[in-house]
């Protein structure tokens, strides 16, 4: 897979807050059983009242077939969980025009190690690309902080 760019990141990412201020930036990598993905959470470390929403692109894809996986989604914030080491939330799958996709969910936990996701979007990933399992944290671009 073509690393995703910062400013790619960026692009996809702000629509999906809706004018909310972006906070922070985290890069996550996924290889697990012959699939390989990118992981970008904005606001993954945000704190405050209202509680800032997490939102992610997600790549991945099967190394094997070429077939790839690839959405954004958003928090569902009332489901929050959040410790001093993990946070753990639903995120909700946003189409193209960032409205909820009905019964597309998963659930997220962060760590300081990365991020493990369980859950599997049906009409974005299909049978052979994968997204759940863990996926380690990777350094920011200094062009994207």
């Amino acid at each position: 897979m073509n690393r995703i760019t910062s400013s790619a990141i960026l692009a996809s990412l702000s629509v999906c807050l809706q004018g909310v201020a972006a906070q922070d930036l985290t890069l996550f990598k996924y290889a697990e059983r012959g699939h390989v993905g990118d992981l970008v959470v904005l606001n993954e470390e945000a704190v405050g009242t209202p509680v800032v929403p997490i939102a992610i692109s997600l790549r991945s894809g099967n190394q094997r077939t070429r077939h790839m996986c690839e959405f954004r989604a958003v928090e569902l914030t009332g489901g929050r969980i959040q410790s001093a080491s993990e946070t753990a939330v639903v995120m909700q799958v946003v189409d193209s025009d960032l409205k909820p996709v009905k019964g597309e969910v998963f659930q997220a936990t962060f760590t300081r190690a990365g991020a493990i996701l369980s859950g599997k979007p049906n009409s974005y990933c299909g049978a052979s690309a994968v997204f759940s399992g863990r996926w380690i944290r990777e350094d920011v671009p200094e062009d994207a902080k």
